[in-house]
């Protein structure tokens, strides 16, 4: 215990020949002027003294003054002369009192020379100097719970200053904003500038290791602004930005996050979320990834139930490989509003593949309102299935804007509807390849594309709307010359603006002619139904019966059908069906004895039925043609057309 030496408990006062001045009197002023100020009788303020106070024959008297005031005191004899003034004087420091100073800006506590060791603030007495730094946030239970000192106690929980990291880039933060991550579920970069992280020696969960900043479960991540960089001369395969255990309720938002792949080696993701559930990245900047910008990925075998993930509002840009991607999202993807910029592979990557085949693992996958530019393709989606691709604009590619496709497990049941599909020289703007289908694409715009629309490979249950298409070089809905390359697939009347040279672009490739590959089980098309297209153009001549996509179709007559009674043609059920060795195909159109019919049925082998065309009905009309004028009920010549075109 530290003692001190008691105070006077009471004012007295001295004549100048050092007797007790008996009956002086004791004036009291504001500082620095002659206004009277009180002084008290005691220690409650409650009851001011006389002014002037009067001493007794002791030269004493009971006088306290207000501590957050400033005085004069001028003391006199009992007959009015002054004996001293004093000016400036300040009460004593009452420990039960707030402590006030006279001016504002004027005084100080303690001085460079002599310092007070601590000091205790607020309810539950927390320290505010720590080491030397003033501060008010103490350490908090979490902080202690992982291990985590904070090094600045003037900033709150989460803010990255409190834990050291540095907003210049001039130092690595990586410890300090993984001890601010690991003590905090929200976390904020403050000052807005440049953080500088090294890649730490984890793994994330598909075993790419090298992860700079490692998100937990629940984690916030609030980047106002600021830049994650990858810090120059390291290297990984992980993320700047990922985790290493499963996650659910995870945000990153409002910051850059840079890869500078000019100046690191290695597969660094941007920023990558593993096995993640109802978990968001927003309003974030990927720039310059050496390997995928922004994604979800669920690297489980067999794939684990993780999802209900969103990317929205993000700008990827400068990624060496993929820009966005999304693996085996089981519950679900939304992927909105985003633009991604000069990509090495796909601009968006959606996969699910199973190796047990159908289904993929993925569902409920929306890719919304994205812009797109220079990249291979726009949108590829690989095994995933309930997916809607709607309202993106893709421009600039080298492979197929949009691309559905099996692996082993098929892309089915996709919405393709309301994209800008442009500028891909040579490539198709919608690819459906290999047995994936169930697919719907309609009210799209296509330009500068060699198909607008292209299935493949067993491509299925393909249902086309109307689409407008401009500057095609080859054809709007292209089907290879292979075996089932599109099969039970409805493709309504396109619209093209524009011209046409040579009949390029085709409405469609040709599906039953002597060019087709195989007929029946392997031909090219099986049940696929086709109507003409129409030119937007002014002065584009209705179509004749010469006019077809590429070539003539088949050639052959009416043959007399035994199950007829040797007729060629016979009227039932309000339609005129003929018989033929031929195969004109369901869908296609026929010229007979100069009259054009469009071929709606095939009830039986060799057995088509046909309905007669007429201006603004490129379907049809039903009814009897055996007699003339027609005289299908002969054996009379046909020529096979495809779907022709059409004006408005």
């Amino acid at each position: 215990m530290t003692t001190q030496l008691a105070p006077t408990p009471v004012f007295k006062a001295f004549d100048n020949n050092g007797l007790p001045l008996a009956n002086g009197m004791l004036y009291s002023y504001i500082a620095g002027t002659t206004t009277p100020q009180a002084t008290y009788t005691d220690s409650t303020g409650s009851t001011p003294n006389a002014n002037p106070v009067v001493l007794n024959a002791r030269g004493e008297a009971n006088v306290w003054l207000n501590p957050t005031q400033g005085y004069k005191l001028v003391l006199t004899d009992s007959l009015g002369n002054q004996i001293w003034s004093v000016d400036g004087i300040i009460g004593p420091v009452n420990i039960n009192q707030s402590l006030i100073p006279a001016a504002d800006n004027t005084y100080s506590l303690g001085s460079t020379t002599a310092a007070w060791a601590q000091l205790y603030l607020g309810a539950n007495h927390a320290p505010a100097l720590n080491g030397g730094i003033i501060g008010y946030w103490p350490q908090t239970a979490a902080e202690l719970a992982a291990g985590v000192t904070p090094t600045n106690y003037a900033y709150g929980p989460g803010y990255s200053e409190r834990y050291g990291a540095d907003a210049t880039g001039a130092t690595d933060s990586t410890m300090a904003l993984q001890n601010a991550l690991n003590a905090n579920a929200d976390v904020d970069l403050t000052p807005n500038g440049t953080f500088s992280v090294s890649p730490q020696n984890v793994n994330n969960p598909d075993g790419g290791n090298g992860v700079c900043l490692v998100i937990n479960s629940g984690n916030k991540l609030h980047m106002h602004g600021a830049t994650v960089q990858q810090k120059a001369g390291t290297t990984g395969s992980g993320c700047v930005i990922g985790n290493t255990a499963a996650l659910t309720g995870v945000v990153v938002e409002g910051g850059t996050v840079d890869g500078n792949s000019a100046n690191t080696t290695g597969n660094m993701n941007a920023v990558c979320l593993f096995n993640a559930t109802d978990c968001e990245i927003r309003n974030v900047t990927a720039i310059n990834a050496r390997w995928i910008g922004i994604g979800f990925r669920n690297p489980g075998s067999p794939a684990i139930s993780y999802g209900r993930n969103v990317i929205r509002d993000c700008t990827v840009n400068g990624s060496l490989y993929i820009g966005i991607q999304c693996n085996r999202p089981m519950l679900g993807i939304a992927v909105l509003d985003n633009i991604v910029v000069g990509t090495g592979d796909n601009a968006i990557d959606i996969e699910g593949n199973n190796t047990a085949g159908d289904p993929g693992y993925g569902e409920r996958v929306l890719v919304r309102g994205n812009s797109c530019y220079s990249f291979k393709s726009g949108v590829f989606l690989e095994s995933v299935g309930e997916a809607i691709i709607d309202g993106n604009t893709l421009q600039n590619f080298n492979a197929p804007g949009i691309y559905l496709n099996r692996t082993n497990s098929g892309a089915l049941s996709v919405l393709v509807t309301n994209n800008r599909i442009v500028d891909g020289a040579g490539q198709a703007g919608v690819y459906v390849n290999n047995s994936s289908g169930k697919v719907y694409i309609g009210g799209n715009y296509f330009r500068a594309l060699a198909n607008s629309i292209f299935g493949n490979a067993g491509a299925a249950h393909v249902s086309v709307g109307h689409n407008i298409h401009e500057n095609i070089t080859s054809t709007l809905i292209g089907v290879p010359q292979a075996a089932n390359s599109l099969v039970y697939a409805r493709i309504v009347a396109q619209d093209y603006a524009g011209s046409r040279a040579a009949g390029v672009p085709f409405a469609c490739s040709p599906l039953t002619n002597s060019n087709n590959y195989g007929s029946g089980a392997t031909a090219r098309a099986f049940a696929v139904i086709c109507e003409g297209a129409y030119a937007m153009e002014s002065g584009v001549a209705p179509a004749a019966a010469s006019d077809d996509e590429y070539q003539n179709g088949v050639t052959g007559v009416l043959a007399a059908n035994s199950a007829w009674s040797g007729a060629y043609a016979t009227y039932t059920g309000g339609d005129t069906q003929v018989y033929t060795t031929s195969n004109p195909g369901v869908g296609n159109y026929v010229e007979i004895g100069g009259y054009l019919y469009y071929v709606y049925a095939n009830p039986s082998g060799g057995v088509f039925t046909l309905r007669l065309v007429s201006a603004g009905n490129n379907q049809g009309t039903a009814g009897d043609y055996t007699a003339a004028p027609y005289n299908l009920d002969s054996a009379a010549n046909l020529t096979g057309y495809y779907p022709q075109w059409q004006t408005t």
